[in-house]
């Protein structure tokens, strides 16, 4: 559109206005995609090197997984179960947080232990 009313000569600025509202909502769309990418609760990128006692009062109390002060482990958020109509698992998904000393280093979405 840019375009074809740069070479008809008319008022770019209209189209101007709207491509640049539409990078900023594009732009804001993969930032936010790209944060969330485990799942869209949680910060990514917020998570990995923030003390657990951070995310918890920031997540509220863990669904999964007790933390131990200066002890590495794995804690969860339950984030949904699988009963989709193609290929369910039928087990419950959990949003990871693995930390080393109380500090997240990585987060991952995978089912239940022993599923």
């Amino acid at each position: 559109m840019f375009l074809v009313t740069y070479l008809q000569k008319k008022s770019k600025k209209r189209i101007s206005i709207f491509l640049i509202i539409g990078i900023a909502l594009l732009s804001s769309v993969i930032v936010f995609l790209s944060s969330h990418a485990t799942y869209y609760k949680y910060n990514d990128w917020w998570i990995i090197g923030r003390s657990i006692s951070e995310i918890e009062s920031k997540y509220g109390e863990f669904d999964f997984g007790e933390f131990k002060a200066n002890t590495s482990g794995k804690v969860g958020y339950y984030i949904y179960m699988d009963n989709g109509l193609i290929m369910p698992d039928y087990l419950k998904h959990y949003y990871y947080i693995e930390n080393n000393e109380g500090i997240a280093n990585k987060v991952y979405d995978a089912c239940q232990t022993g599923g």
